[in-house]
């Protein structure tokens, strides 16, 4: 049996961010055979990404993660900041306001707001404990969520919301052994249902019914995920083979280079492609979850533990959506879909994972 050996420390998980992003470049040159954006256009774009993140990964695998317990606190308040900033000098993109813009350059504050706040609750949900009760840490630290949730649901941005409060809660889970906490936390989210659905834009309420039944509107609000799942079916065991997906070449799978993306590879590759990239973000998941139980301190190991988590949410969602068990939603692929906020910011949390000091 032939085996291959990585000599660096932690070279597997180089091997597999590696792999995953040259399926993704190979994926997008695919995508741009029949694009108008012009050749090589999204390729140059995530390539420049790439560099920024890898340089940013090498700057915070060199750091002292220990300085974070005097500096978290800054995290925080450059997030609500960031957050802030979107609201009054973000740039409008079909009706959410969710980038800020210089020139040709637009960055997602989000993608940033997930490592920095990763950092915050690693240092503040310990401090928390030392000095107060597991129930009334827990409402502290709920307290300190809300503005966040706010300020994202204002850009409007429902599943980015979702997605924070439910790393957060893991987070919770992990770090607070009350579950007396836990469970009133499960039945207030429960019992406020109601209210969420009912302060939904007609927009969003349409897209989690045709979640239920796509093809009774299959040109409005069921159009992406009919076609999705049209394009991930048509790829059967084999594929189309590269670049002859005719569910993305004729421009019937909507945004197929970010949230969709993963529909165009499974067209073009079929079940036996889709089965490569599920095993190599399931070693990925699997050998940082194993970092996450190596971790020398409590901070260093709820921060691995939360970007393991917040990459295995945005997969799950990613993919149910693609497929249609989950509702359509603007969820990236990581380290797959286009979108260089995302990518820089990954790459950000990967640097903590070589980091020793963690």
């Amino acid at each position: 049996m032939l085996r291959i050996r990585l000599a660096a420390p932690g070279g597997e998980f180089l091997f597999i961010i590696g792999a995953l992003i040259g399926i993704s470049f190979f994926t997008l040159k695919s995508i741009e055979l029949n694009s108008q954006l012009g050749l090589d256009y999204l390729l140059k774009r995530q390539l420049i990404a790439l560099l920024l993140g890898s340089v940013l990964a090498l700057f915070l695998a060199r750091v002292d993660f220990n300085w974070g317990r005097i500096f978290y606190p800054w995290t925080y308040g450059l997030s609500l900041l960031l957050l802030g900033l979107v609201l009054f000098q973000g740039t409008s993109i079909r009706g959410a306001v969710r980038w800020l813009s210089w020139g040709s350059f637009q960055f997602q504050p989000t993608e940033a707001v997930k490592i920095l706040l990763l950092i915050f609750y690693s240092f503040f949900l310990p401090a928390l404990q030392r000095r107060y009760r597991d129930f009334f840490s827990g409402i502290i630290a709920f307290f300190s969520l809300l503005p966040l949730l706010i300020l994202i649901l204002l850009q409007p941005d429902l599943s980015t919301a979702l997605l924070f409060f439910f790393f957060w809660f893991i987070l919770i889970f992990l770090a607070l052994s009350d579950l007396k906490f836990i469970f009133s936390l499960v039945l207030v989210g429960l019992l406020s249902l109601p209210l969420l659905y009912s302060q939904l834009s007609p927009y969003q309420k349409s897209r989690l019914k045709s979640f239920w039944q796509p093809q009774n509107d299959p040109l409005g609000a069921g159009y992406h995920a009919l076609q999705a799942q049209i394009a991930v079916g048509a790829g059967r065991w084999a594929g189309r083979s590269w670049g002859q997906g005719t569910q993305s070449h004729l421009a019937f799978l909507p945004d197929q280079h970010t949230d969709f993306i993963f529909a165009t590879f499974a067209e073009e590759q079929g079940f036996r492609g889709a089965a490569v990239l599920f095993l190599l973000y399931g070693l990925l998941f699997w050998r940082l979850f194993q970092r996450a139980a190596k971790a020398q301190t409590i901070p260093g190991r709820l921060f691995l533990q939360g970007f393991t988590a917040l990459l295995v949410l945005q997969f799950f969602i990613n993919i149910g959506m693609n497929i249609g068990l989950l509702p359509v939603t603007g969820m990236p692929l990581p380290f797959f879909s286009y979108g260089g906020s995302a990518l820089i910011f990954n790459l950000a949390g990967m640097g903590f994972v070589f980091n020793s000091s963690l």
